[in-house]
């Protein structure tokens, strides 16, 4: 199959490293390709030599600009026909997206086959209109990826009708020194990554 994969970025991130292992996975028996809406100054995640990235280059257009609302406006009107002449040309069979904005771009794509979204994170943490946003996007996909069925019943019941459960896959390159009792974590000191849970 054809496999167009959008991002906003792959520079660091959960997301990034889950999309970035799932293209080199899909690319050992697919053609990949994976769409990043701004240019990566470096991915901290090595891609395959099998994945073309085709770079969109869309919220770069936002930068130094007097007028930034219409700028971002035009940037993502570039972003839709890029994707549309992309899906045009390429004809995927799936276009695979993660993150609010993605999102909706493949919500409104036409020709890309089917609209598979994934929801990395609670939509509600970050105000209704992106909740609204992404359960409008949801509306439009054929599947969709939670993380958790926690995230999957604060939707609709099509919604949920159409989700599936796939946790973040976890690689663990190392190994604890043998007889440790050291416990080692990683992540922003935000709330949300629940460190003090952890602490408990």
């Amino acid at each position: 199959m054809r496999i167009l994969i959008l991002i906003s970025s792959l520079e660091g991130g959960g997301a990034e490293r889950v999309a970035s292992r799932l293209a080199n996975a899909l690319s050992e028996r697919h053609e990949v390709y994976i769409m990043p809406f701004s240019a990566a100054r470096h991915n901290p995640y090595p891609l395959s030599e099998k994945v073309k990235v085709k770079n969109a280059g869309i919220f770069d257009l936002r930068t130094d600009s007097r007028h930034p609302v219409i700028r971002y406006a035009v940037s993502i009107i570039y972003g839709y026909f890029y994707m549309l002449l992309i899906n045009l040309f390429r004809h995927p069979d799936v276009t695979l997206s993660f993150l609010t904005k993605p999102n909706l771009l493949n919500a409104f794509s036409i020709g890309g086959g089917r609209k598979i979204m994934s929801e990395r994170n609670n939509p509600k943490r970050k105000g209704e209109k992106t909740f609204k946003a992404a359960a409008f996007a949801y509306s439009k996909a054929d599947k969709v990826i939670f993380q958790s069925d926690t995230v999957r019943r604060m939707f609709s019941e099509s919604i949920q009708s159409k989700g599936v459960i796939l946790p973040n896959p976890i690689e663990v390159p190392c190994e604890a020194v043998g007889g440790s009792r050291k416990i080692v974590t990683g992540g922003r000191m935000k709330p949300q990554k629940t460190h003090a849970m952890l602490i408990r």
